[in-house]
């Protein structure tokens, strides 16, 4: 499964538009790189020739103290420069079906976001939308089973229930039953019957 990723096309499209210029940024680095660090007339050599003399004069007087110290600092940065840009020089080289890996891949995008609403967040919330019912249709099984648990322990319980009633009931009616045929006497029918029945 791939996942799309938070602005991965814009990723993919910047790491695309570097690869398509990557003969162009090995050139200008190399020249960049020529410029800073050649021995004879390069940037680093000049600032450390520049550094060197004003660091023999830095005592003669506070504004010669500042142009050393600049012109150190100057030079540490082409320094740094001049290493940057030689590994920037050497991320140059690439591996060529990087190109064709990742305009595959911004194919699918491409498809993906015209399905599924324009950009990768559409295409993103639909694949979210997507799991959560792939999860619920996975999960039915176990929630069936859940609630057919549940359905027999709620019968069981009114059967309880039930049973409770119904004895309370014939219960109450043995009672009413003797009241009722103690009255009998009272009023001329003390051969007669009264029964409750149940169903």
């Amino acid at each position: 499964e791939s996942r799309v990723e938070r602005d991965e096309d814009a990723r993919l499209e910047e790491r695309r538009h570097y690869l398509d210029n990557v003969e162009r940024v090995a050139t200008a680095l190399r020249g960049a790189h020529e410029s800073l660090a050649n021995e004879e007339a390069g940037a680093v050599a000049g600032l450390g020739s520049a550094a060197a003399a004003l660091a023999g004069i830095r005592d003669v007087g506070q504004e010669l103290r500042e142009s050393a110290d600049r012109a150190s600092a100057l030079q540490s940065e082409a320094v740094d420069l001049a290493a940057t840009i030689v590994r920037s020089l050497e991320a140059t080289e690439f591996d060529p079906g990087e190109l064709e890996t990742i305009n595959a891949r911004l194919d699918v995008l491409d498809r993906l976001k015209r399905k599924y609403g324009g950009s990768l967040d559409a295409v993103r919330e639909f694949a979210e939308r997507s799991r959560t019912v792939v999860e619920e249709f996975e999960g039915r099984d176990r929630r069936l089973a859940e609630l057919e648990a549940r359905h027999e322990r709620a019968l069981e319980a009114l059967r309880e229930c039930a049973a409770a009633l119904t004895a309370s009931r014939k219960k109450a009616a043995a009672a009413l039953s003797k009241r009722v045929v103690g009255e009998f006497g009272d009023i001329a029918l003390a051969s007669g019957r009264f029964d409750a029945a149940f169903r």
